[in-house]
Formats: structure tokens, C-alpha cells, sequence
């Protein structure tokens, strides 16, 4: 299971806990604002981070790479 948080420059936006999926989280992003969720996180200051319940840890979704 995971946690979620969404973040907007810094400050607590929403938290989606007990989530098997990002689908409800990612969706709030998308319609939070009006760009994809990879601009969103590039250049608009929005942060996902997603934390496992079971072990703790936690990570930062990143932009796609373009290479």
C-alpha cells in the first residue's frame, strides 16, 4: 500500500493514503492544473511523493527523461 502526497511549491496540497494505485492521486494533479503532470512537476513546482507503508521509504516521482 501506499501513501501519497501531492505538493504544490512546497506546501501540502492533498494525501491520498491506503492506495494500491497512483491513478487517484496523478488524476488530482492532472486536474489541479493545466498542463501534463510531467510539465506540472518540471517547471510548474508540483512534487509527488509516494510512500511505502509497509517499509517507509519514500521517493519523489521525476520528470520523464528525453533523451
Amino acid at each position: 500500500m501506499l501513501t501519497i502526497n501531492i505538493y504544490h511549491n512546497n506546501e501540502l496540497q492533498k494525501t491520498f493514503a491506503n492506495q494500491e494505485t497512483d491513478l487517484k492521486a496523478l488524476s488530482y494533479l492532472q486536474r489541479s492544473q493545466s498542463h501534463s503532470t510531467d510539465w506540472a512537476i518540471r517547471y510548474e513546482g508540483w512534487k509527488v511523493e509516494y510512500i511505502n507503508e509497509e517499509t517507509g521509504e519514500k521517493e519523489l516521482l521525476k520528470p520523464y527523461d528525453r533523451y
